[in-house]
């Protein structure tokens, strides 16, 4: 069986062999979408010299302590460059972001000066030359990358773009997404289960996972343990660029996930990997299209949509391909010994004192969907790790 490890270094491979679509969009859609392209700067940033705080621009040889300038003239955000500044021997108001008055090179900060009734302003403290001003291009240049080709698009990268003038932004298109779920027993989160039934809800949650990585939903849908059904929604369901079947990975008789994508042509990568939760899952592809077969137990399928299908999804979104990576965190309640897979526990998450604590969430095992959604963080626990008691350190994924 493989290493955690050893799966996503065969899952990483595959999706570098996965083509990849560009489209742009508008400004108003590109946050959480990945640059396709690098943009560049149409103007010099700042385009101006200009003041940092509102207050006087002086020239720096007039900024004695002590002095009494008369004030002449202001300049506002807005305002034209002057044509003309002070005299030597004078200072101009000049408030936030306006442009630096011709021969000044020093802005006077307002708390730094008072004013008197004759239109004069007194030096208290004498500013050092260049002070409280933005100079032109001191960011970068015209013609200088503004934002690198590979940058997700926050909202800081959005004030960027928005800046240079990129009203049409080349980005990754966005994964599309098909999630199946199967099993006899599975029935609409509308209707009241029946006897041996249970209400369908890894869908929901896949759905929730996939789409805040990036991914487009384009159906899901629930299919009953029937060989003919599975193959009928998997073929439709390849069309997209990632495939998601929850249930059906396991070896039982009603199992037919795996015989199926073989099937349809399917190249199995991996199917088995040393976790707890999730060791019957499977990834595999067919064409262009990546299969994820993700066990039926709520807790697995949503820790290995985690581990495996979030990274992939933003790596075929123009994004990279993140593997689980923890910090340290202190216990607060004793752990027991591990078995012989890799485990992921649910537990909760605090900074406190300048250091993580980290809070063991009871569960009742892989069916306990309730409990595991009260964590918002996974502990981390090697094969045969031995007992850890309350203090010890742990390696935490935070969600």
């Amino acid at each position: 069986m493989l290493s955690l490890s050893e799966a996503l270094d065969r899952l990483e491979t595959a999706l570098q062999a996965l083509p990849r679509s560009l489209e742009r969009v508008d400004l108003g859609n590109a946050p959480g979408r990945v640059l396709s392209e690098s943009i560049l700067a149409d103007q010099a940033d700042p385009p101006f010299d200009r003041s940092a705080m509102d207050g006087y621009a002086i020239r720096h040889e007039d900024a004695s302590v002590g002095a009494i300038l008369p004030i002449s003239g202001s300049v506002r955000a807005g305002d034209p460059p002057p044509l003309k500044g002070p005299e030597p021997g004078c200072v101009s108001r000049i408030m936030t972001g306006a442009p630096l008055p011709r021969g000044t090179d020093t802005v006077l900060i307002q708390e730094d000066g008072e004013e008197t009734n004759d239109e004069r302003v007194r030096i208290v403290t004498s500013p050092p030359s260049g002070a409280n001003v933005r100079w032109r291009g001191e960011v970068r240049e015209t013609g200088a990358t503004a934002c690198a080709a590979g940058v997700r698009i926050t909202p800081e990268v959005m004030a960027v773009l928005a800046g240079v003038g990129c009203t049409s932004v080349p980005v990754h298109r966005r994964p599309t997404v098909t999630i199946l779920s199967t099993g006899d027993e599975l029935v609409p989160v509308t209707e009241a289960p029946g006897p041996g039934q249970i209400r369908e809800s890894n869908g929901w949650s896949l759905e929730a996972l996939a789409a805040s990585a990036g991914a487009v939903i384009q159906r899901r849908g629930r299919v009953p343990d029937e060989r003919g059904a599975l193959e009928e929604a998997m073929s439709r369901g390849i069309q997209s660029d990632v495939l998601v079947v929850s249930g059906g990975v396991s070896r039982g008789a009603f199992d037919h996930v795996r015989e199926t994508l073989e099937g349809l042509g399917a190249e199995i990568l991996f199917h088995g990997v040393a976790i707890r939760p999730g060791k019957p899952v499977l990834v595999a592809r067919v064409n262009s299209c990546l299969i994820f077969g993700l066990p039926g137990n709520p807790v697995s399928a949503m820790i290995t949509g985690r581990v495996f299908l979030v990274p992939s999804l933003c790596c075929l979104g123009g994004g990279a391909f993140e593997r689980p990576e923890g910090i340290l965190g202190r216990l607060t309640a004793s752990l027991g010994s591990n078995g012989g897979r890799l485990a992921f526990l649910p537990a909760r998450v605090r900074l406190h004192g300048g250091e993580w604590e980290v809070t063991p969430v009871p569960t009742r095992g892989s069916a306990d969907a309730v409990n595991h959604a009260l964590g918002d963080a996974l502990i981390l626990r090697e094969p045969g790790a031995p007992e850890a008691s309350v203090g010890s350190r742990v390696l935490t994924w935070v969600l």
